[in-house]
């Protein structure tokens, strides 16, 4: 009895010794195997297939430097956010295959560090702080530059939600010899010549400056002025910005470019609106009958929405308890300028897709009619269904008596609907030819300098960048762009019990909803309960399985 004993001890033992063994063993072997899973829903925690792909071509070293300053006492807040991005570099790094070397430097301990850095273009950003000696601000460095065959690309400062987008886009334009050059055909006046080291101001009525500004961080920008045909070769996409009395012979060159395959955003408008006085006067395009014949009809009619812009009015004045009279700011709804919203964008194409708060001045709709068959078309934007439309020739002036004149007109003036704000033709624009684009969009204005000034957080840059990516062919870069920023919706048990209990209908009793909302309440704490426990004893349980 105690040899048996004694045998089972030593089996025991001996098991044991083994299961120990294979498990140091495993150990050893998995720390030359670099695995990483990302159980995100997007995945925005790893490289997207996209930036593989260009870590996968790389013929030469690329060089990357990153500025960070260690210290950030007073903004531990960020460390977390460092910790996701100097992973994402360490994965660059990897897929990169020993072509890819990283240093990281930190520009506030050698003046030196910090003087290269901002000449070039990384800057610290200052945040204030306060400590028990006070207020203070702390510089952030968090930038990036890039090398490679000569060239240089600078991020001048990483956001972790931003950064796969701009790494990858700026990889791009590193391993291409020569930028993609975008041309803007329009009638502003040109820029003045420009001289190495000194800012050129920019010359009045040049209103698509900042939209050049936009595509120049990934573009080549050229003006093509005047519009002649040997201007179209070389370009990967035309603007034509606010055309004005497009002459025949501009107008031949402009279709003999669709006809040849190539890609054409037109930025239209029926009125040119001054902002001082906001006198519109009518402009003459040169191109109805030609977009007529395409199927594409920009209407004259300006849109209303009750989601737009909220102008700041005369204050009103009011008498304060002590008899002071006290000014309060007002503003109203400016329905002459929509803001579209994330759910009214949010089942749109790839193109547009999580954009928010886009702004559209004085905008038309685009209607589709008869399009040739040959050509595939597709409403890229469109208003909420709270749309109305205005006639062209009313008064556009912000006053509060004005505003509500025009809402009471557009309620009268019809139904709610939906207006398509642009929309995208494709195929052959001649016959056996070979596939353009055309991209009609009905406000010149969702670009125009001013858009950015008096609404700072409007997408319409993004839009820009995510429009001339997708037309230009790059939709694998809006798929970067808009990874893991849609809304991630989390579950309403209490409602889903109740709508499987049929739902809080008319001639239910007290004692029946008490009872519909005892088992809802019941079943969302079950569930929530689950849920934790599972986050708890999950991992534990995984990793038993895997011993």
């Amino acid at each position: 009895m105690k040899q048996k004993r004694s045998i089972a001890k030593n089996q025991y033992w001996l098991s044991l010794l083994l299961l120990v063994g294979c498990l140091g063993s495993l150990v050893v072997a998995s720390s030359h195997v670099r695995t990483r899973w990302d159980l995100t829903a997007h995945g925005e925690y790893s490289l997207a297939p996209v930036t593989a792909s260009l870590l996968g071509k790389l013929e030469d070293r690329l060089q990357i430097k990153l500025y960070f300053n260690r210290d950030l006492e007073g903004a531990e807040s960020l460390l977390p956010l460092r910790v996701v991005l100097e992973d994402l570099l360490d994965e660059v790094q990897v897929e990169g295959g020993g072509l890819v070397s990283l240093e990281t430097v930190d520009p506030t301990q050698d003046f030196a560090t910090g003087t290269e850095a901002e000449r070039l273009g990384i800057s610290a950003i200052q945040v204030p702080m306060q400590n028990s000696g006070g207020n203070r601000m702390l510089n952030i460095w968090q930038g990036l530059e890039m090398r490679y065959q000569g060239r240089t690309e600078v991020i001048p400062f990483l956001v972790p939600s931003e950064f796969e987008f701009a790494f990858a886009s700026r990889l791009g334009n590193l391993m291409r010899e020569e930028r993609p050059t975008i041309g803007i055909f329009s009638r502003e006046p040109a820029a003045g010549p420009q001289i190495p080291g000194v800012p050129v101001p920019v010359p009045e009525g040049r209103e698509f400056e900042e939209l050049r500004q936009t595509l120049g961080q990934r573009y080549s920008v050229r003006d093509l002025q005047p519009l002649a045909e040997n201007a179209w070769e070389g370009l990967a996409a035309v603007i034509v910005g606010r055309p004005q009395n497009v002459t025949v012979e501009e107008l031949a060159t402009l279709r003999q470019y669709l006809a040849d395959g190539g890609r054409v955003v037109v930025l239209y408008d029926h009125h040119l609106t001054d902002l001082q006085t906001m006198a519109r006067s009518p402009i003459e395009t040169g191109l109805d009958a030609w977009l007529g014949e395409l199927g594409v009809v920009v209407n004259r009619e300006l849109i209303w929405s009750d989601q737009g812009f909220p102008f700041s009015i005369t204050p009103q004045t009011v008498e304060m308890p002590d008899g002071r009279l006290a000014q309060v700011p007002r503003s109203a709804n400016y329905g002459l300028w929509p803001i579209l919203t994330e759910e009214s964008i949010a089942n749109g194409p790839a193109v547009v897709a999580a954009l928010n708060n886009l702004l559209f001045p004085w905008a038309h709709p685009v209607r589709l009619h008869q399009v040739p068959n040959r050509l595939s078309a597709e409403v890229l934007l469109e208003t909420s269904a709270t749309a109305r439309l205005l006639p062209s020739d009313v008064p556009v002036g912000p006053t509060l008596e004005n505003l509500e004149k025009l809402r009471a007109q557009a309620l009268q003036g019809g139904p709610q609907q939906t207006a398509p704000l642009a929309v995208s033709l494709t195929g052959p624009f001649a016959v056996e030819g070979p596939a353009g684009q055309l991209v009609v969009v009905g406000d010149a204005d969702v670009f125009a300098n001013f858009v950015y000034d008096v609404l700072p957080s409007a997408g319409n840059r993004d839009l820009a960048a995510n429009l001339f990516d997708w037309v230009c062919q790059d939709e694998l870069l809006i798929n970067l762009r808009t990874r893991g920023s849609g809304p991630q919706r989390i579950r309403n048990f209490f409602q889903e019990s109740v709508e499987d209990q049929g739902g809080i209908r008319q001639g239910l009793t007290r004692d029946e909803l008490e009872a519909i909302d005892a088992v809802a309440r019941s079943h969302d704490r079950t569930m929530r309960r689950a849920i934790a426990w599972a986050n708890v004893l999950g991992p534990l349980l995984i990793l038993g399985l895997l011993a």
